[in-house]
């Protein structure tokens, strides 16, 4: 019954539908498209695409979290426009239900696509014992993308807005490239930036420090945002 509530919100703004199924046309358009133009280039430019392996699939397997995690936020935000919060906020499922479930749609979509993308991307990675920590960083992504759309967005309207600034937070994956220290160091504050240093130098202690920042910017989400819109504190007790 709830995926097909949820479905029937997805079919009635066709942005949803796109933030849904479009990570799978950039898997492709990223594995293939990119090495079929870079191929065009004469030898003389001595461009060769296969050095920016690492970022490619980075920016590869962000795309799920940003575009999931968008998702999850519209439909939270149709539920606010519809008022729909404020009678589920009187039920057994409470605040804390809701936002599970809600979260739960960027998890899922984020888990399954990242396996695809393993998949066509294979040969871009050396072990598949990457991939656990891979979606534990995918996941956190998709909830702070979520959140942060849901937060900083009043209403759908304000939230593509929203949306297209978040694209910003993709950005610091690129930073190394720069050899700027400065933006090196803003980099460290991206969650997505540890989803390239782990899968770039692997290790136990680069995923411990990605969760860590994934798990401060989700506390301050739900501390700032929620307890700001919706009283937090009441909320949870």
């Amino acid at each position: 019954m709830r995926l097909k509530y949820d479905l029937r919100l997805m079919a009635r703004e066709p942005i949803m539908v796109l933030f849904a199924i479009l990570p799978l046309f950039l898997f492709f358009l990223f594995r293939f498209g990119l090495p079929a133009v870079s191929g065009l280039l004469p030898e003389e430019i001595g461009f060769d695409i296969s050095k920016y392996d690492t970022y490619i699939l980075t920016i590869s397997l962000a795309m799920t979290p940003y575009m999931t995690g968008a998702l999850s936020g519209f439909l939270m935000l149709d539920e606010k426009d519809g008022n729909v919060l404020e009678l589920i906020l009187v039920t057994p499922v409470g605040f804390r239900g809701y936002l599970f479930g809600r979260l739960a749609i960027p998890m899922v979509l984020s888990l399954i696509y990242t396996i695809i993308v393993f998949i066509v991307f294979a040969g871009y990675y050396d072990s598949l014992t990457i991939l656990p920590g891979v979606m534990l960083l995918v996941t956190a992504e998709g909830w702070i993308t979520a959140l942060l759309l849901f937060s900083l967005a009043k209403n759908k309207v304000q939230g593509l807005t929203v949306a297209k600034g978040l694209g910003l937070l993709l950005l610091p994956v690129f930073f190394d490239l720069f050899g700027n220290k400065v933006l090196e160091i803003i980099a460290l504050f991206s969650p997505y930036y540890w989803l390239y240093a782990y899968l770039d130098e692997g290790g136990a202690i680069t995923l411990l420090i990605g969760l860590c920042v994934s798990a401060a910017w989700l506390s301050a989400m739900l501390y700032l945002g929620f307890r700001r819109i919706y009283m937090f504190r009441k909320l949870f007790i």
